[in-house]
């Protein structure tokens, strides 16, 4: 997962043609370390599409502006829209993450 530490990057990334899966985690936050630990196998399951992370603490008014309050959240984009979001303070499970992008793009292994 790359990883955006400018909201230049994160304005480029969010414009791609392909859709693209955006993480906010932070640092200090158990359940986004939780997290950490099955993302990668959901990146080979959609390994068509790319993960970026950002940091809350490093990008703290982009953080504010889209409302993301609860960490790990999730938005996937296409073409500056985000297409869908997966926003609320609780703990997310590898279900939890892998059926709300499962819903959202089509995986590339089975």
């Amino acid at each position: 997962m790359t990883e955006i530490t400018s909201l230049k990057t994160y304005a480029s990334v969010i414009q791609s043609p392909t859709p693209v899966v955006v993480m906010f985690s932070s640092d200090a936050c158990g359940d986004c370390f939780y997290a950490d630990q099955f993302m990668h196998h959901i990146e080979t399951l959609f390994n068509t599409y790319a993960f970026y992370r950002v940091k809350r603490e490093t990008l703290p008014t982009l953080a504010l502006d889209l409302k993301i309050y609860g960490v790990p959240s999730f938005l996937i984009y296409q073409s500056g829209t985000c297409l869908n979001r997966y926003v609320d303070k609780h703990r997310k499970s590898f279900e939890d993450v892998l059926s709300f992008i499962d819903q959202n793009l089509t995986r590339s292994v089975k």
